[in-house]
């Protein structure tokens, strides 16, 4: 028999994973399929760009770091 968690998994693997808070020892599964609602395309979109530019920002300041450490 599977342990408890495992089998949890199992269930929502097929359908969406579930979030999973570890508090201590123990492992809460929370299904999410069914509570969020998507959100509609423009907000996708703008969420989108947010995610490029600020993976824009990190690249140029990790480019930063190196030319700096190599003074």
């Amino acid at each position: 028999m599977l342990p408890h968690n495992q089998a949890l998994n199992r269930v929502h693997s097929k359908t969406q994973k579930p979030v999973i808070a570890l508090v201590g020892e123990l492992n809460i599964l929370i299904p999410m399929a069914g509570l969020i609602d998507k959100a509609p395309t423009d907000v996708i979109e703008k969420e989108k760009a947010k995610l490029a530019d600020l993976r824009s920002t990190l690249n140029n300041l990790k480019q930063q770091k190196t030319k700096i450490q190599a003074l």
